[in-house]
């Protein structure tokens, strides 16, 4: 079994880590961690500013599955390694926020990005990578005082890194492992109850311009949230691909 972070390739510095996954990807095996050790630019969702600190965890992973890759796996493998991402933290009450986003006090502890690199229709890799705010401080910062948290900002002391990188993979080694065995609903089921804003009201900001409020029912087994829209009688199903951004 290949585990994440079995193989791990460092370099001084890198400006795009998903450029360094694609040219690396041939050569290297299922579950590679890329660290650059300066990261000179970082993105979020929908090509969004990612802010780099000293003191985050900040990886770029190569996963390379060899199975049914249909878009329902897909959804769970998602899924998987946000648990896989939160399992370190549950102690200090991290929750998910749809769709993956890691969530702390309220506010936004991290954050990853996947993309599915596809070659005649077949799948040939899977590019993943998260940041995480842990020894920096977001409480001198206007930008995200209000809207970001650190783990240091939260508890008060420095955490060791080191640590928390041996924990990350070993705990995102078991939830992909449990997701190519198939445990598709064991996973669901756990991300689902791990959503920390169901039943509270949430703004949906969609690609097109378009703004959805409601209150958050629920989530489906591909993804999806349910959204009790208000001010309507009615539930609208909200697919991660149509959405920019989700405010509390």
């Amino acid at each position: 079994m290949n585990c994440i972070g079995q193989l791990i390739i460092t370099q001084q510095a890198c400006n795009d880590s998903f450029a360094w996954a694609r040219e690396l990807l041939p050569t290297v095996s299922d579950g590679t961690v890329l660290i650059a050790r300066h990261l000179t630019a970082a993105r979020g969702r929908q090509g969004r500013s990612w802010i780099l600190a000293e003191g985050q965890i900040t990886h770029t992973i190569i996963l390379k599955p060899f199975m049914n890759t249909n878009e329902q796996a897909l959804a769970t493998l998602n899924m998987a390694l946000t648990l896989g991402l939160r399992e370190p933290f549950q102690q200090f009450g991290v929750t998910l926020k749809w769709p993956n986003d890691l969530y702390l006090n309220d506010k936004k502890l991290g954050g990853m990005l996947f993309e599915n690199l596809w070659h005649n229709n077949k799948l040939v890799g899977i590019i993943f990578a998260y940041s995480i705010n842990i020894n920096n401080s977001c409480l001198n910062h206007n930008m995200l005082k209000s809207i970001a948290t650190s783990l240091a900002d939260a508890t008060g002391t420095q955490h060791d890194l080191g640590q928390l990188q041996v924990e990350l993979f070993a705990s995102l080694s078991k939830f992909y492992e449990q997701w190519k065995l198939g445990q598709f609903q064991d996973i669901f089921q756990l991300w689902r109850r791990q959503q920390g804003y169901l039943g509270k009201q949430v703004m949906v900001h969609n690609k097109d311009g378009s703004l959805l409020e409601g209150i958050a029912q629920d989530v489906l087994p591909n993804g999806d949230l349910v959204l009790n829209v208000v001010g309507a009688d009615r539930t609208v199903v909200v697919t991660f691909a149509q959405v920019e951004e989700v405010k509390i």
